[in-house]
């Protein structure tokens, strides 16, 4: 991944868990923080990784989503109880993050919005399922 690419998608991981922590994204947020991991010969960034903040164990970037849930919600966190009440993600700050203090304007929870982006493709299939029965009609007739 080129330097740049690493930046930003750093950057974009960032942004997502800031968000996140003032209310406005997924509850995992709160136990992952992207990390950027630098080439040790040339200092460069070369690739991002997830850290839980509850056992420092490392994990793929690529999808965080399924990092949690295999991760926290499969019961392999050693220190992730599921069974307790979460704490509100709001009510965490992140390492190393300054400025993150917003205004409420009341003390109620905010309700989660699911944004979802299309792929690419739009709507194209990437298979298609072939009729299974095929020339079968005629034998029944």
């Amino acid at each position: 991944m080129a330097v740049k690419a690493v930046h930003t998608r750093y950057e974009g991981l960032m942004m997502v868990r800031t968000n996140a922590i003032k209310g406005k994204g997924a509850w995992y947020w709160a136990h992952l923080e992207p990390v950027l991991v630098r080439n040790p010969d040339t200092g460069l960034p070369k690739a991002i990784k997830l850290q839980c903040s509850l056992c420092e164990a490392l994990f793929s970037a690529s999808n965080p989503s399924r990092t949690a849930s295999e991760h926290l919600k499969r019961g392999t966190c050693p220190n992730f109880n599921s069974e307790s009440s979460p704490t509100p993600i709001s009510s965490i700050s992140p390492a190393g993050m300054v400025n993150l203090s917003s205004p409420t304007s009341s003390s109620s929870p905010q309700p989660l919005q699911n944004h979802r982006k299309r792929n690419s493709s739009g709507n194209r299939r990437r298979w298609q399922l072939k009729p299974m029965i095929t020339g079968l009609e005629d034998a029944f007739a």
